[in-house]
């Protein structure tokens, strides 16, 4: 926005100048600044209306942010939680999706994607602990590892799929 303003401001002044080496008249002056009028209200006018909707879209990201830190708390103390214990606590999962169902209105696809994803590995996890029986346990504890693994990678990556929405 700041170059553009300066590079209207000297293209302005290249005019003046160029105007002012030629001899003009009294009239000739009215004539020439009346058709410069129209375009500098223009211009000033667009430069208004952008400074308005900047300020706008930073007030919505100021607004917005204290729903937005709160939902990454929420995410981020579900995976830890899961972690920490190892399983998906009884009722945690329903819990979770309770509180993240908001997350498509403050948030773009790409967060409402990553919490649904975070929901299905959690069920999935809670389906194998609590299938553990016959031969086929040694694939269940592995499957059980591997999604313990995705969700370690998720927490330690959280911050930077939330860095835009978080960032004021």
């Amino acid at each position: 926005m700041k170059t553009l303003f300066l590079a209207v401001v000297f293209l302005v002044l290249i005019v003046l100048g160029v105007i002012a080496l030629v001899k003009v008249t009294g009239k000739e002056w009215i004539d020439i600044l009346s058709a410069l009028l129209m375009p500098a209200i223009a211009f000033w006018g667009t430069l208004i209306a952008g400074l308005q909707w900047e300020i706008n879209e930073r007030r919505l990201k100021y607004e917005l942010f204290p729903r937005r830190i709160e939902l990454f708390d929420i995410i981020s103390h579900y995976i830890a939680d899961i972690l920490r214990h190892g399983k998906v606590g009884q009722g945690k999962e329903a819990q979770f999706l309770r509180n993240t169902r908001n997350a498509f209105f403050i948030f773009d696809k790409d967060i409402e994607e990553y919490v649904d994803k975070i929901y299905k590995k959690s069920i999935e996890l809670q389906l194998l602990q609590s299938s553990l029986t016959g031969d086929a346990s040694r694939n269940n504890m592995d499957n059980q590892t591997r999604i313990e693994g995705w969700f370690k990678e998720e927490l330690n990556g959280i911050r930077p799929k939330f860095q835009k929405y978080l960032s004021l």
